[in-house]
């Protein structure tokens, strides 16, 4: 299942998001990245997006991740002007399968997915990375907030360890 969220929502329950701003005055990009224990970048063996996502799916089952939600680093929509061109044939199908789950082009808050629903959006947000160049502030968290994950374009993935209070 699939869950849209607020953005002032997940801001306020999931603190540990990274999160970017420019600033107009001093012209300059703010940055904010939680603490980490420590970090890793998972290579996929075969750099396909149905063998990207099977590697990533199961990292999840050995991490026992349950539920993920997704968020923007910035304040920007999910969706940016790119789908306009519809070069992309997989891209077109992803922005289908966004507006099908309630996600709107202007949506600009988190999306909680269960694993149940973790292969077919992670193929979609996989898309997203690869075909639109203002997808990249992207990241992802377990409920627990024990990890931080981000996927590049590449298909690598990165998995951060989130300091323990």
């Amino acid at each position: 299942m699939i869950k849209i969220k607020k953005r002032d929502i997940c801001l306020i329950e999931y603190r540990n998001f990274p999160l970017f701003e420019f600033d107009e005055k001093k012209k300059r990009d703010i940055i904010w990245h939680p603490e980490t224990h420590s970090s890793y970048w998972v290579k996929p063996k075969i750099n396909a997006p149905k063998n990207v996502i099977k590697d990533i799916i199961v990292i999840f089952k050995d991490l026992k991740i349950k539920e993920l939600l997704f968020f923007n680093g910035t304040n920007q929509p999910w969706i940016s002007k790119n789908y306009k061109k519809k070069v992309f044939k997989d891209l077109t199908k992803t922005l289908g399968y966004f507006e099908s789950n309630g996600i709107e082009k202007k949506f600009n808050g988190g999306i909680l997915v269960d694993s149940e629903s973790f292969t077919e959006f992670l193929l979609h947000f996989f898309h997203l990375t690869q075909r639109d160049s203002d997808f990249f502030y992207y990241h992802f968290t377990d409920v627990s907030h024990k990890f931080l994950f981000y996927l590049h374009y590449s298909g690598e993935l990165q998995i951060n360890v989130l300091a323990q209070d």
